[in-house]
């Protein structure tokens, strides 16, 4: 399916007819990038975004993220389309070759402390690492999104 832009709906009723998608493809947005072709690559490629990756995914946002777009559920909602697995409790087993990532919004050593009895190798990041993984199509580089948390 592609993603064209408004101009693309206008055009077609200018001239009574369906007209190729293709000039009208939206690849990129104000937020990252105006040509990251993300939209283009999801078309494209027949698989998930993180099928490929060994991540286990939690979302502990408490308030949602991108002030409140996205709900939780949502997020998890999200999780389990993207190809990545879904972590719903911290007491469920994860399978030794997963790397844990859990998407957190704010300092809460009481996350830190659900996720420290893993053996995996866990790594809290902002829930922008995972959202801008599903938009440009292409999984981020973890560096960058991590929060760094100290426990006393």
């Amino acid at each position: 399916v592609f993603v064209a832009g408004f101009q693309w709906i206008e055009d077609c009723l200018r001239k009574h007819d369906l007209i190729s998608e293709d000039p009208y493809e939206i690849i990129g947005d104000a937020s990252l990038s105006p040509q990251h072709n993300g939209m283009n690559r999801s078309r494209i490629v027949r698989q998930s975004v993180f099928e490929n990756y060994s991540y286990a995914i939690a979302v502990e946002c408490s308030i949602g993220c991108q002030q409140g777009m996205f709900t939780r559920e949502e997020l998890e909602q999200l999780v389990r389309l993207s190809g990545a697995k879904l972590i719903q409790d911290s007491n469920q087993t994860i399978e030794s070759e997963l790397t844990i990532i859990v998407l957190c919004d704010d300092d809460d050593k009481l996350v830190i402390k659900k996720y420290q009895h893993f053996k995996n190798p866990v790594f809290y990041v902002i829930p922008e690492f995972f959202l801008d993984s599903l938009v440009l199509y292409e999984v981020q580089p973890i560096k960058g999104y991590e929060l760094l948390y100290q426990i006393d």
